[in-house]
């Protein structure tokens, strides 16, 4: 039985790595967690993976994930560049010059626990292809 239920629409940023050429970073800038990938939609699917082991973790050890927002800077570049963007549809090319823009839905179940007064907590697999996506030139 679901007792209770967490909802995150997180906003992610993917860019080109400066010190690494091929690789794309992915800034998950509400909880403030990094990864990276071979592409931007490899990216994409390696950050909704760590975002998702980050809030588990948090919520199991009775936090509130949103409580580790990336820094004031990252959104004020977030929000600069978002304010220049296209859409984007299909498979996203690897170029250089662009940023990306995702937002990534996961949802958190807790279930009783048969027999026991203690709550399990279940994760959605979190959907690895944005509900949104953008474009724009840096």
């Amino acid at each position: 039985m679901v007792t209770e239920e967490r909802r995150y629409f997180l906003r992610v940023v993917v860019r080109e790595a400066p010190d690494l050429p091929g690789q794309w970073v992915a800034h998950c800038l509400d909880f403030d967690v990094i990864s990276q990938g071979n592409s931007p939609t490899h990216a994409f699917q390696m950050i909704a993976e760590a975002a998702n082991m980050f809030a588990l973790h948090e919520l199991n050890a009775g936090r509130e994930p949103m409580g580790s927002a990336a820094p004031d800077a990252s959104w004020e570049e977030f929000d600069s560049l978002f304010a220049q963007c296209t859409p984007v549809s299909g498979e996203l090319s690897p170029e250089p010059s662009h940023v990306y823009f995702g937002m990534i839905p996961m949802r958190f179940e807790y279930h009783e626990a048969v027999g026991t007064a203690r709550r399990q907590l279940h994760s959605a697999k979190p959907r690895v292809q944005p509900l949104m996506m953008q474009s724009a030139s840096t």
